[in-house]
């Protein structure tokens, strides 16, 4: 950078005398830039939680931030004793838990670069452990088993610790802890209570409760069983007793239509004529060739005809 400065060329020449060219020469440097993120805790003040440099540079670098999170920059320049420029732009905001692991980006303009110097840093959120408890459907009934619990915790750093209690004294003697899951072997009044998750990190602890309900036993899926079977077998004797009727039935009518009167019918044995006025199932016997014929013999009537039923 100390090259920076006129330059002068001077010739001699006879018989005119010196003659002389003179020319400027500027030096440009190419900035050294670097950025990198600051780690802060959650709070309610405006705290740095980037940086990014361009450092001996000539002519200045300018610094721009690319970000989502709503923040704001301020930015400074420190001139050298050789005419370069360092500039440093720091980016403040409210940090919160939901901005752990957001990306702002700082990006470097500078004359001598070909594009623009682009960097992305994550931001590092630290904040008390957030919990919750999963698991429970409100279906604790007695002489459940397996009804488990899951404490689940959202927290930079990551937990240290996960520990379970009960707000009316020690864990029931049904329950089995094993990390962050609580699980109850089998359900009885004893769990009746609140359980309560605590969780710790390195800056601090939190906890989160919540009750449960132990209700009366469901019925017994085996006695279900039973009366379920008494039910069906009732109703397969019903369509059998119906099947047999049915039957009975089928074959008396067969039996009428044969000839075979039922009773209140009556069958007629004059002359072939119906038996005055009755309209109900009737018998007529006919005789031979003609109703008033005799038998081959002469004698009696022919009984061996045919017996017509009709309606």
């Amino acid at each position: 950078m100390s090259d920076a400065g006129r330059y002068t060329c001077e010739y001699a020449t006879y018989p005119t005398g010196n003659e002389q060219g003179t020319t400027t020469l500027i030096m440009l440097s190419k900035p050294k830039n670097s950025a990198n993120g600051v780690t802060v805790q959650a709070g309610t003040k405006s705290v740095v939680v980037a940086r990014c440099e361009a450092a001996d540079a000539k002519p200045a670098a300018t610094i721009e931030w690319l970000a989502p999170v709503g923040g704001n920059h301020s930015t400074s320049t420190t001139s050298g004793p050789d005419g370069t420029v360092t500039v440093r732009s720091e980016y403040r905001l409210v940090p919160t838990p939901a901005d752990n692991g957001r990306e702002v980006i700082c990006r470097v303009n500078q004359k001598t670069q070909k594009q623009p110097w682009v960097y992305p840093i994550k931001l590092s959120v630290e904040y008390l452990p957030s919990v919750s408890i999963e698991g429970y459907d409100h279906n604790w009934y007695v002489g459940r088993s397996d009804a488990t619990l899951v404490c689940l915790a959202n927290a930079n750093p990551e937990p240290t610790t996960i520990t379970w209690t009960a707000a009316s004294g020690p864990l029931p003697e049904t329950v089995v802890v094993e990390g962050n899951k609580l699980t109850v072997r089998k359900v009885d009044d004893a769990v009746n209570t609140t359980f309560i998750c605590e969780v710790k990190n390195r800056l601090g602890s939190s906890r989160n409760q919540i009750t449960t309900v132990v209700i009366e036993a469901l019925e017994d899926p085996s006695s279900a069983g039973v009366v379920a079977g008494a039910v069906i077998g009732s109703l397969l004797a019903l369509l059998l007793v119906v099947a047999l009727i049915a039957v009975l039935l089928t074959r008396s009518r067969r039996q009428q239509r044969r000839g075979y009167p039922s009773s209140g019918d009556s069958i007629a044995t004059g002359s072939g004529g119906s038996n005055g006025g009755d309209y109900g199932n009737k018998a007529r016997l006919l005789f031979g060739n003609s109703g008033n014929n005799s038998s081959k013999n002469g004698t009696g009537t022919n009984n061996n005809g045919p017996i017509y039923t009709y309606r």
